[in-house]
């Protein structure tokens, strides 16, 4: 598995064919997702609107959420060390007819002008990737970069999600899982915002629904249709007019993929 300061790694995974249609369908599905769905909520019901607040996504990479945000009215901000994600997320913000700054900067070095700048912080997959005193430091980031009575949403894999530990333990017995990965649970988060005096918080949780994909993933390889779409190269086709609102369930927040933390500065 790759060291999650491996650049190479990183700039590899964003250096990827751009399609503008893969482009606006990302956008409009995480739109329709029951985890933005819930995030908007909360932002809602914390500032009123989420028009003219600021943002920062850290470890941004193609910045799904920032242009989210940005749609909304929000001033986004992606931070990013790797130089081909923030082109990556240049294309896709182009693509998708909104607009971000960028700050190329490794998490651990950041220009403390950031610090307390900013309405809302959030990184969608990001911590799972350190242990031990940089784990600590890049949640510890998120709260040095939101001003005082500002937002921190920290969205990270699940560890009690059955399908996606399923699929992480066959892959890394296997030795092809890409890069280092540690999920958090619920609890980690708890004394993080106990030792950072945040005392008012909550969770929420993406689809249990959605991470099923994760067992189609286990057999993705051996799928006959996939093989015959490889074979004649045909490409998926995309239909944003099909995409429908999607629902959530009261176990979300528990067994879901995404854990997210939602917490008050």
């Amino acid at each position: 598995m790759k060291k999650p300061s491996n650049l190479k790694y990183w700039d590899g995974l964003w250096d990827s064919p751009v399609n503008e249609e893969d482009d606006n369908y990302i956008l409009e599905k995480e739109i329709k997702s029951i985890r933005w769905q819930r995030i908007e909520e909360g932002l809602k019901k914390h500032f009123g609107s989420i028009d003219r607040i600021s943002s920062i996504e850290i470890g941004g990479g193609m910045g799904t959420y920032s242009a989210i945000m940005a749609r909304n009215g929000a001033k986004a901000r992606i931070l990013d060390y790797s130089k081909t994600a923030i082109d990556r997320s240049k294309i896709f913000f182009e693509k998708n007819k909104v607009k971000a700054e960028y700050s190329q900067v490794d998490i651990f070095h950041m220009d403390h002008s950031l610090f307390s700048k900013f309405d809302v912080c959030m990184s969608f997959g990001l911590a799972e990737h350190f242990k031990g005193k940089q784990r600590t430091d890049v949640l510890k980031a998120h709260l040095d970069l939101v001003r005082a009575g500002g937002v921190v949403i920290i969205s990270v894999p699940n560890k009690y999600n059955p399908f996606y530990m399923l699929y992480k333990t066959v892959f890394e017995f296997f030795g092809k899982y890409p890069v280092e990965e540690y999920p958090f649970t619920r609890n980690e988060l708890r004394k993080y915002c106990v030792s950072n005096q945040i005392n008012d918080y909550y969770f929420i949780g993406d689809s249990i629904m959605y991470s099923l994909n994760y067992l189609y993933c286990l057999i993705y390889r051996i799928n006959p249709f996939v093989i015959f779409k490889k074979i004649f190269k045909i490409k998926n086709k995309y239909y944003i007019s099909k995409i429908k609102k999607e629902k959530g369930t009261i176990i979300d927040a528990y067994f879901g993929y995404a854990l997210v933390l939602i917490g008050k500065k």
